[in-house]
């Protein structure tokens, strides 16, 4: 366990993983706990007796101090897993105090932590790179997620995001793939920024739909609340547009224009975070690689000008045979369900 994320800790600035993976350390062993309490007392003290071991002891040579020290207990890096019991008794010793020193200048400087090690005690900034994590739905899958920010994410099937471990402290930023519906946590000073494919959604606090499957030709954006800037990463092929609630926007891919409309039923576009599919005058070809993400099926056409027909129906039930049978009757087709593949045909192309 590093010292920087015991500063991160005690300073309220770690996330939820970051909380979890202390809270986890100090549970493995009651001498974690005992170590986490004698931070705490550095913390608040911190403030108060920083400049009071500054007049006390001189820095460089306390420092040199505390390698030897170091490298008598064979460790090789100044972090928490070191700073055990047998440190801890000598709470009376200078060793202890230099040891404070230390404590209270990593903790003060949180993000800014100096590192020392045994072979170089000189202060050097570190330089860390983003961690990013990914978040993935699978076909037949959708998920719910918090960010660390408190914004919520409903991923749909055959989607992911990409994102940081702790966000920007200018701006929150995620890569998206597939579809999402986002409910941000307000932030005015620190903008959410979605990019997807060519896209960028930029967004202070507010809730809305994002979609763009490899098979889709445009962005879409749908804003069910507040305000959303919709622009491409290409600045110089096209002017962001502002949507508002009830607002869809689409960027096309292949000129980077974007087309804006007002949106009279949004269940045709965010149905799906509620479990369900609505379609209206939407062709099957479309139809079927929905239904297919959402059960993680094969769809079939034993006839290709099936793929042209218009759909306009809601399926809401969670049976995948259920719902054939709707599309079925809708459209006055037959279907066939084998083993994780269904098939659409004309009644006089059956096969018996």
């Amino acid at each position: 366990m590093e010292i920087r994320l015991i500063a991160r800790y005690l300073a309220g600035e770690a996330d939820a993983i970051e909380e979890e993976k202390v809270q986890e350390w100090m549970q493995a062993d009651p001498s974690n706990e005992e170590l986490m309490d004698e931070f705490k007392q550095i913390w608040k003290a911190s403030g108060e007796e920083r400049d009071e071991f500054h007049n006390q002891f001189d820095l460089d040579e306390g420092l040199q101090e505390l390698r030897k020290r170091m490298k008598s207990e064979s460790g090789s890096t100044t972090t928490v897993t070191h700073l055990n019991s047998n440190y801890l008794k000598f709470t009376k010793t200078r060793f202890t105090q230099l040891l404070r020193v230390a404590a209270v200048l990593l903790i003060g400087s949180l993000i800014g932590v100096v590192v020392y090690t045994s072979q170089d005690i000189s202060p050097k900034p570190e330089v860390t790179k983003p961690v990013l994590r990914e978040i993935a739905m699978d076909k037949g899958q959708r998920g719910n997620i918090t960010l660390s920010d408190g914004t919520k994410v409903i991923l749909n099937a055959e989607s992911k995001i990409v994102l940081p471990d702790v966000f920007k402290s200018d701006k929150r930023e995620i890569t998206l793939q597939g579809e999402a519906f986002l409910d941000v946590a307000h932030d005015p000073d620190r903008p959410f920024v979605v990019t997807i494919d060519d896209a960028v959604v930029e967004v202070l606090g507010t809730s809305f739909g994002v979609r763009s499957y490899p098979d889709d030709e445009s962005v879409q954006v749908v804003v069910s609340d507040g305000k959303v800037s919709l622009g491409s990463n290409e600045k110089s092929k096209t002017s962001n547009a502002v949507l508002a609630a009830g607002e869809m926007g689409q960027l096309y891919m292949n000129d980077h224009r974007i087309v804006k409309k007002v949106v009279d039923d949004m269940d045709l576009f965010l149905g799906w975070k509620e479990g369900w599919l609505k379609f209206k005058d939407t062709n099957m070809e479309k139809v079927a690689r929905d239904l297919e993400r959402k059960y993680d099926v094969e769809i079939k056409f034993a006839d290709e000008e099936l793929k042209d027909l218009k759909l306009t129906a809601e399926l809401k039930s969670r049976s995948f045979e259920r719902n054939l049978e709707v599309i079925s009757i809708s459209l006055g087709i037959e279907y066939s369900v084998g083993q994780e593949v269904a098939t659409f045909y004309q009644e006089k192309n059956r096969e018996d």
